[in-house]
């Protein structure tokens, strides 16, 4: 067995993928080099030599005697950020699909689009009757993508994975998002829950241990529209709890964050160029969260987001309902802040047809925005544009090594982070 995770490290560190992964089109994800088989040849010759009991485990494989958070922490995470898969909520004709496809591309992410039913008013009348929600909670458009997160969750259920990322289709996130953001915020993880296995077989810790990873959301740590940050949050709000520092000096500066969220940082006395991994608080957004099989199996359940389950009268949606399950103890919740997934800004960038005005009103938000040119909390993400490569391969090829690889950050004006 140990020769056998010996030969697994040796091709990922060539770049061949041992792991069954797929493209949405079913087609497995095998690219063979010289370098590969050279690789390959000399995994082989390390299986033989062990079958013959020649190298101990201790001598083969010492990774797992290391500290957990420093365990592969500079190492770039797998085409699907250590998940069984990362599948992507959205409709076949979705506009938004193809700049998501453009930014895993550059970024050399694997992103599985398990298909959708097209949704009928039967299929809505069907979710709003068990409980009587009326319009004036759900919208047709908010009660069409809690359907669709369900589908997507029951599509993993029966794939036999054993983890997946759920991520809307509207989602932006930093070039530096698999070759260090992740592999860091996944070391936190395991050094949480005290994991001492090998990373590369739990790579996001004791599957036991956690129920949901809120990894892209907005979790201000208060409900909407409450004040939150200095005058209201004391250091002791988060070091009284289970919770992580995660260096990050690819993230942005805290004042180029939202207002609410650097005003988070400031009061819980969080040190610069710095994230957190803590208990969920007020985790509202279902914008990319992480799954086990158990805890797809219980969003599911009449207990949590099924048509049966319960719901409010007013306003609710599926953000709600999990955020009711991870305060009320259905779920283990824990949010990465800030967020190393965000949602692009505006209406045609969302599933729902919310029935109320979200165009932002705080000029402090909109004057961030507009420094910036990026989508919260972002650093260099794709929501500009300047990455997008169109049909041309071989600037897509130049795009994943400069920019998904090297971290550059190729915009007018715009350098590298150090």
């Amino acid at each position: 067995m140990m020769a056998w995770r010996l030969a697994q490290r040796l091709f990922q560190l060539s770049g061949v993928r041992i792991m069954s992964t797929m493209h949405s089109k079913g087609v497995p994800e095998v690219r063979l080099t010289a370098k590969h088989i050279r690789y390959g040849s000399f995994a082989l010759f390390i299986v033989f030599v062990c079958s013959l009991g020649l190298w101990s485990d201790s001598i083969l494989f010492p990774l797992h005697k290391l500290a957990p958070i420093a365990a592969s922490l500079e190492l770039p995470a797998n085409s699907t950020l250590g998940f069984g898969a990362l599948l992507a909520v959205s409709p076949a004709t979705s506009p938004r699909r193809h700049g998501l496809i453009q930014a895993a591309n550059v970024t050399d992410m694997q992103i599985t689009f398990p298909e959708l039913p097209i949704w009928t008013d039967e299929d809505e009348q069907n979710f709003r009757a068990p409980t009587g929600v009326g319009e004036s909670s759900l919208t047709k458009g908010m009660v069409f993508a809690w359907l669709s997160h369900l589908h997507v969750l029951r599509w993993f259920l029966e794939s036999g994975l054993e983890t997946a990322l759920i991520m809307e289709d509207d989602m932006d996130w930093d070039i530096h998002l698999r070759t260090l953001q992740v592999p860091r915020v996944a070391a936190s993880i395991r050094s949480l829950f005290n994991q001492t296995k090998d990373p590369s077989l739990y790579y996001y810790g004791d599957l036991n241990r956690w129920d949901m990873i809120y990894l892209g959301h907005f979790d201000r740590w208060s409900w909407l529209g409450t004040d939150i940050g200095v005058g209201v949050l004391v250091p002791s709000n988060l070091t009284d709890h289970p919770h992580r520092f995660i260096p990050d000096d690819t993230m942005p500066p805290r004042y180029d964050m939202h207002p609410e969220m650097a005003s988070v940082l400031t009061a819980l006395d969080v040190p610069p160029n710095t994230r957190i991994l803590h208990p969920s608080k007020f985790p509202f957004g279902s914008w990319a969260y992480a799954v086990t099989r158990e805890s797809a199996a219980r969003i599911l359940s009449d207990d949590v987001a099924s048509a049966a389950a319960p719901k409010w009268a007013s306003m609710d949606s599926l953000d709600n309902a999990l955020s009711r399950a991870c305060g009320g103890g259905a779920l283990r919740c824990y949010t990465v802040n800030p967020e190393i997934f965000h949602h692009l800004e505006g209406p045609k960038n969302s599933l729902i047809d919310y029935n109320y005005d979200r165009t932002e009103k705080s000029k402090a938000v909109i004057n961030q925005r507009l420094r910036t040119g990026e989508t919260d909390h972002i650093r260099c993400g794709f929501a500009s544009g300047h990455f997008e490569y169109g049909n041309d391969t071989k600037f897509l090829k130049y795009l994943r090594t400069e920019v998904g690889r090297k971290g550059r950050c190729l915009k007018p004006g715009r350098e590298a982070p150090k």
